[in-house]
């Protein structure tokens, strides 16, 4: 008797909201076009469209997909696609294999060799702070 390896399961919301507390990964057959809000981290393997209101750290994987996103993070590293209007907090990362699109302000922006930004960028202090 031939043991059959289950398939992956493909899960795909049209619409929605979604709360992130802790930790939320989106597989990497996975598709989720809605609001996403919350603190901890989201690790982003599939696709993910829509609004980010999130205290905590975003990743897009390499095999990841963030597309026409708008809203907020505390950080975001790019080792996928990411694109949209954002605003992150601390810190924008995009790696080598990363491609950035868009607009993003941020106070730091850290790009590997390879990465690929094609993008309006605010880089720095957030207004009223600092400067004169």
């Amino acid at each position: 008797m031939k043991s059959r390896r289950p398939r992956p399961s493909k899960v795909v919301a049209r619409t929605g909201e979604a709360t992130a507390e802790g930790f939320l990964q989106l597989g990497c057959r996975a598709r989720f076009e809605g609001d996403l809000g919350g603190s901890g981290l989201v690790l982003i393997h599939g696709v993910l469209r829509g609004g980010i209101d999130l205290d905590g750290d975003l990743i897009v994987a390499r095999d990841g997909r963030l597309s026409d996103a708008r809203g907020r993070a505390v950080r975001l590293r790019v080792e996928g696609h990411a694109a949209g209007v954002l605003s992150v907090t601390e810190a924008v990362e995009v790696s080598s294999t990363g491609v950035l699109e868009g607009e993003v302000a941020s106070s730091q922006l850290q790009a590997s060799a390879g990465a690929t930004i094609d993008a309006r960028l605010r880089i720095g202090l957030p207004r009223g702070e600092g400067r004169e």
